[in-house]
């Protein structure tokens, strides 16, 4: 565990984030001795991660690391409003077992050529997943207070009910046994209505997890 966490250390180090990165350390700003950055220090582009699929990180404990907020980015689904609220984040996997996903990214010899399909293999933790969009309006709300504070959101990534249906009874439990079930016939019939959440609760986010956590963090402020 502890070579884990080592290299997610140096990982973090070699790091360089967007222009439109906030940085903010952890607890508050009026304790940091040194709050200026200059245009040698910050670094632009180089830096992305294959977006992970919330569904192949469910039931997974993570760590949500807000960098940027846009009020008006663009919404990528049609029919809808035209922009969207949208955090970026740095999405860092503390635990489970290995685990591959698909992503698609633009051949580099032209946009205009069939956008080029790969795979990313995850198979040690902690990893961190560099630049995540989330756009849930759940996710988004329970960021934007961390956000101003320079805190970060730490749960177990979970299926979950919309309000409407939490009001009715809906529970993270009855969702994702739903959900599970609507994969597990190969996702035929009608979706069911979900959206996500990190899951805190004592049973799911046990004393084991938040020193998993705590030992994270430990390596992680090394290189604030």
């Amino acid at each position: 565990m502890t070579d884990a966490f080592q290299q997610a250390a140096e990982a973090a180090k070699a790091t360089s984030t967007t222009a439109t990165s906030t940085n903010i350390p952890a607890g508050k700003m009026a304790d940091v001795d040194d709050p200026f950055a200059t245009s040698s220090e910050i670094k632009t582009g180089g830096v992305w991660t294959p977006r992970v699929p919330f569904e192949d990180i469910e039931g997974r404990m993570v760590v949500l690391v807000p960098k940027s907020f846009d009020p008006e980015a663009k919404n990528p689904f049609p029919g809808g409003d035209p922009t969207r609220e949208e955090f970026r984040v740095d999405l860092v996997i503390l635990d489970g077992d290995p685990f591959t996903y698909e992503y698609t990214e633009p051949d580099p010899k032209g946009a205009a050529l069939p956008r080029i399909e790969k795979t990313m293999t995850v198979d040690s933790f902690p990893f961190t997943a560099i630049s995540q969009s989330v756009a849930q309006g759940g996710l988004v709300g329970k960021l934007k207070p961390l956000f101003e504070e320079g805190r970060f959101f730490l749960g177990v990534m979970s299926y979950a009910p919309y309000v409407a249906d939490a009001k009715k009874g809906a529970t993270i439990d009855s969702t994702r046994a739903i959900v599970q079930n609507w994969i597990s016939k190969g996702r035929k019939g009608t979706k069911p209505q979900y959206t996500w959440a990190l899951d805190d609760r004592p049973t799911v986010l046990t004393p084991e997890r938040r020193a998993l956590a705590a030992a994270w963090w430990a390596e992680y402020r090394k290189t604030l």
